[in-house]
């Protein structure tokens, strides 16, 4: 690999960290998305429409919830051409994703879910539009409940 030059020793470990190091391996971080939000993802699979949450956005693809039935439908490598994703009232576009991995995730409520990582294989430029304001309103919400929450600490 010509041309690349290391990182240093300590660019992949987490602030904070210690010995405990923090490897980031996506290309860009996520920002968790809560549940309350219109945050959507529309498609058809199997001959049903299917609808699942958004659990995180990157702006190199997102993160939905799904039940364990639909996440046996949503294998590794799985193609999804036409997926209508919601994020946030009246912004929405039709994107390709790839699945690229599946973890569980227990619920107090809802038992076993999944989260199945997707990878957008392509968006346009209105499209990478919509997922730049959505991490930012994101972004902008985690940090003021951040504020809010040390504010009640004191």
């Amino acid at each position: 690999m010509a041309g690349l030059a290391p990182l240093p020793a300590d660019a992949e470990a987490g602030p904070g960290l210690g010995d405990e190091a923090f490897i980031q391996r996506r290309r860009y971080a996520r920002v968790h998305a809560p549940v309350g939000l219109p945050f959507m993802a529309e498609f058809s699979l199997g001959g049903r429409l299917r609808v699942l949450g958004v659990d995180n956005i990157a702006r190199g693809g997102i993160g939905l919830r799904a039940s364990p039935t639909q996440a046996a439908l949503l294998y590794v490598g799985r193609r999804l051409p036409r997926v209508w994703l919601e994020l946030g009232a009246g912004r929405g576009f039709l994107a390709a994703l790839e699945v690229r991995s599946r973890r569980v995730l227990q619920t107090f409520l809802l038992g076993q879910q999944y989260v199945v990582g997707c990878r957008f294989t392509g968006l346009s430029a209105p499209a990478e539009a919509i997922v730049e304001h959505a991490l930012a309103e994101l972004e902008r919400r985690q940090g003021a409940a951040e504020k809010t929450g040390s504010l009640e600490n004191q």
